[in-house]
């Protein structure tokens, strides 16, 4: 982290050397839209996305994209980590429920007509923002971040974005207000829901500046524009840097590799728990052990250990060096997936929902059942122990404290299964899940038993792991 503190500072320090610099050269006609753009805006950044052909499989499908076809969604974004971390909004990435991922290419264009690949990392819908990252090895300029509480209404502020296809345009206005309660379109454009503590501002923004950048005059990110909000004449919103900061520290900015470990509440990086049957058990990290380097970058909290982790993806391997007993120690961890985590470290199997068609008698053709069906047991897991095998059908999980039924929930998906688990009520001490062996079709009577786990306190906090 200290690397990048540094680049943060040189970036800053550079601002007032360009201030004066267009001073010189243009004099009266600097204006702080103009000095803003001269330092914040090789920080923003065009953000084009195509739907996947096989005709951009070529080496260079860059080159070939303006002719061959036009983006299915245009919008900005702005350099949030040097290590080539954009944020934006989450309509722009995502514009039809019907795409997944794997469906679309997203390029990235610079003020200097770089442009660049970039994947979503991480999208929350609610807020409407999304993390990408470059998918190449570079540092970027980052743009620098106003204190959360650095507003002042009446101020100017500037727009910087990709105004109906025009890539970076510049508008100015002043912050109208804060706090503002307001309806944004979802995803699909279908409803609205409602967002608290969004800025005001008439500056202009119009469809393709969603994404980009707010500032005020010292080029600092004070919001991120969205378009997608109720038409209003001379009325824009923004989702504040403040807010930015949770969704990225609390959704977006989370590694999306396992280590196997928890680190302590307290400021320190200290490890207050390790899986035993995860990556870090493996290399022999052990509660109490102080985490003094990822990869080489020195960290002194817990937020600054996962922030190094997000560069990383499953398969990969970071050092880590961490102190014992005041003695200087380094390993290097083989990572795995957040999915690995969730079948191997918390269920002990695998599963994936799938459709299974019975004849229950009540209809003279067979009657189709949403299902979670067991693929895989890790052997020695609890789940091995209680006898579950690939073809087994998870019918439900029981709670506690239910006021109706018998407090069995059905199931039919990992992530509601895993919900439910982590749910305040999960029943720990007692027969917990409802299994029917061979699937629902087979002659065989549902079975109930105990699912147990390596250390609740670690299922308890999972989403907080590193």
């Amino acid at each position: 982290m200290l690397s990048h503190l540094l680049l943060a500072l040189l970036f800053s320090a550079q601002e007032p050397v360009e201030a004066s610099e267009l001073a010189r050269m243009f004099g009266k006609r600097v204006t702080p839209e103009a000095s803003v753009y001269e330092t914040a805006g090789k920080s923003v950044v065009s953000v084009d996305v195509y739907e996947r052909r096989a005709l951009t499989s070529v080496l260079n499908p860059v080159d070939m994209l303006t002719p061959v076809s036009k983006p299915i969604s245009q919008g900005s974004g702005v350099v949030i980590d040097s290590r080539g971390f954009v944020i934006t909004n989450a309509h722009v990435v995502s514009p039809r429920k019907s795409l997944t991922v794997e469906n679309l290419l997203i390029v990235l264009s610079f003020p200097d007509d770089e442009a660049v690949f970039a994947r979503v990392v991480r999208a929350d819908f609610e807020w409407d923002l999304a993390l990408l990252e470059i998918e190449k090895d570079k540092d970027y300029p980052a743009i620098l971040l106003a204190d959360d509480d650095d507003l002042l209404i009446g101020e100017k502020v500037i727009a910087i974005g990709t105004a109906l296809g025009n890539s970076h345009s510049v508008t100015s206005g002043i912050l109208s207000g804060v706090h503002r309660n307001v309806h944004i379109l979802d995803v699909d454009g279908s409803s609205t829901h409602e967002l608290s503590g969004l800025l005001q501002t008439d500056a202009a923004i119009n469809p393709g500046n969603s994404g980009g950048p707010l500032l005020n005059i010292h080029g600092e990110l004070i919001g991120i524009n969205s378009a997608t909000l109720e038409a209003a004449d001379g009325i824009s919103y923004a989702v504040p840097v403040a807010q930015v900061n949770k969704i990225l520290r609390d959704t977006l900015y989370q590694p999306r590799v396992w280590m196997g470990l928890n680190l302590a509440g307290s400021a320190a990086p200290v490890i207050e728990a390790v899986h035993p049957r995860g990556p870090a058990a493996q290399v022999g990290l052990l509660p109490g052990d102080r985490i003094v380097a990822v990869d080489g970058v020195a960290v002194l909290t817990g937020q600054e250990v996962r922030n190094e982790m997000v560069v990383f993806k499953p398969g990969d391997s970071v050092v880590i060096d961490f102190e014992r007993e005041d003695r200087r120690r380094v390993v290097s961890i083989s990572l795995a997936s957040a999915e690995h985590r969730d079948a191997f470290g918390l269920l002990g199997f695998l599963c994936e929902g799938k459709t299974q068609f019975v004849d229950d008698g009540t209809s003279p053709w067979p009657v189709s059942y949403s299902v979670l069906e067991i693929t895989g047991v890790f052997s020695g897991t609890s789940a091995d122990q209680l006898g579950l095998k690939p073809k087994d059908v998870i019918v439900g999980v029981h709670l506690l404290n239910q006021t109706k039924g018998s407090g069995w929930v059905p199931v039919s998906s990992q992530k509601q299964l895993i919900q439910l688990i982590r749910h305040p009520d999960f029943d720990f001490g007692g027969f917990n899940l409802m299994w029917k062996a061979g699937g629902l079709a087979s002659d065989a009577p549902p079975m109930q038993g105990r699912l147990t786990f390596d250390d609740p306190n670690i299922l308890a906090r999972v989403d907080q792991e590193s």
